[in-house]
């Protein structure tokens, strides 16, 4: 028989769990799991980095609240300010000199089932140019276009969001990699979060 590896959440001490019996996934796609880190300023939670053996591709999902009690699953203000925020901080990144040539930004929305329940979310993508600046302080070698889109709900009294980001010039390419992902994420954490 053969072994299914996996993250149990609740393994995840002082940041939280999405719930007591959730995992996730040592892979999504073609991606594996490669650490986790809890942030020390309150409210950021924890995030878990995810990579394929080659190519500069990364998929990084996030569990936080921004400070936020009482965070309320469903449509809110709190989750479009949110969308909001990871949006207008791709500018910003622009404007500091770490990106330069921001372009094709899409924004969208739709529901995904997680643990039974529907939950609406917002994505958002865009394209542009590191720069050496970003070198600096990423370690980042290669300056080509990169692609990134961003996924957003809020599970379980924390924002979820989902961020995937690559070399690539091939905007839509990219785009159905990223709801590949985003699908193969539902079916894995469908499947795991509700284990006997």
């Amino acid at each position: 028989m053969k072994a299914i590896l996996l993250i149990p959440l609740f393994c995840l001490t002082l940041a939280g769990t999405l719930h007591a019996d959730g995992y996730l996934p040592k892979k999504l796609g073609n991606m594996s799991f490669m650490g986790s880190r809890v942030y020390d300023t309150a409210g950021m939670g924890l995030s878990l980095r995810y990579q394929p053996e080659e190519g500069e591709a990364k998929l990084d999902v996030y569990l936080y609240t921004y400070g936020i009690a009482d965070l309320k699953e469903g449509e809110s203000d709190d989750l479009e300010k949110a969308f909001s925020d990871i949006m207008l901080g791709i500018k910003e990144m622009e404007e500091r000199g770490y990106y330069q040539d921001v372009r094709k930004p899409t924004t969208g929305s739709g529901t995904i089932e997680l643990a039974g329940r529907k939950l609406p979310f917002y994505w958002g993508g865009t394209t542009y140019n590191q720069t050496s600046k970003n070198s600096e302080t990423t370690n980042v070698s290669n300056l080509d276009t990169r692609a990134s889109f961003y996924f957003i709900t809020v599970y379980d009294g924390r924002f979820l969001k989902i961020r995937y980001t690559k070399p690539s010039d091939d905007y839509e390419a990219t785009e159905a990699e990223f709801k590949a992902l985003l699908e193969d994420f539902e079916k894995k954490f469908n499947r795991f979060s509700n284990r006997s």
